[in-house]
């Protein structure tokens, strides 16, 4: 398991754009479980960073505390890769069940 790291942020700290870095509040902790909120990321055009985009917003959710599900529809297998689970090796992807 890896160990888990947390960035301590300074007020007044500059992002890599030299810009101020926003301070985000906490968000409220979740009472009671309701129906799951769906989120897709989705572009018809190949190289735009959905793959990305997908593995860093999953992530920092679930830094938060989130429960997250991230499926790959790609036949590339490109999110699969990135989290570091190789399609190859795996006895059934979403290929089997379309």
């Amino acid at each position: 398991m890896a160990a888990s790291r947390t960035l301590e942020i300074r007020p007044g700290a500059l992002g890599p754009t030299g810009r101020p870095l926003p301070a985000f509040p906490d968000p409220e902790p979740l009472l009671a479980h309701g129906p799951a909120r769906i989120v897709a990321v989705c572009n018809q055009k190949g190289g735009v960073g959905k793959t990305t985009t997908t593995i860093n917003l999953g992530a920092a959710l679930a830094e938060q505390g989130r429960r997250v599900l991230l499926v790959d529809f790609d036949p590339q297998g490109a999110l699969s890769v990135g989290l570091g689970i190789q399609p190859h090796e795996l006895d059934a992807t979403i290929y089997n069940l379309l």
